[in-house]
C-alpha cells in the first residue's frame, strides 16, 4: 500500500470521489506580490499592465482577478497585489 492512497483507502467510496484530486484539471494559486511600487489611481492601470504581462508568463490571470489595497490616507496603493493565477506553469520563475 502506498501513502498517497493509504489514507483515501479508508474513505468510503462517494467521500473518496468528492475529494479526490484532480491534477489533470489543473492548479490555481492564491498569489500576493510584495514590493511593488505605491502608486496613484491613475498610474494603477500601467502597473495592472505589467502585472498581467509578467504574470502570464506562470500562468493566466486577468485585470478583473487582481486586486491592489489603495491607503485612504495618501490615495497611493500599499504596494502589494493579490491575485489567482488559473493553470500554473512554474511558481519559480516569478
Amino acid at each position: 500500500m502506498s501513502g498517497a492512497s493509504a489514507g483515501t483507502d479508508l474513505l468510503p467510496p462517494d467521500l473518496r470521489e468528492q475529494y479526490e484530486v484532480r491534477l489533470e484539471e489543473g492548479l490555481d494559486a492564491f498569489v500576493v506580490v510584495d514590493g511593488l511600487p505605491s502608486v496613484t489611481e491613475a498610474v494603477k492601470p500601467k502597473l495592472v499592465k505589467v502585472l498581467l504581462r509578467k504574470l502570464s508568463e506562470v500562468g493566466r490571470t486577468s485585470a478583473d482577478a487582481i486586486f491592489m489595497p489603495l491607503n485612504d490616507e495618501t490615495k497611493k496603493t500599499e504596494g502589494l497585489v493579490a491575485t489567482f493565477i488559473l493553470s500554473l506553469i512554474a511558481i519559480n520563475s516569478l
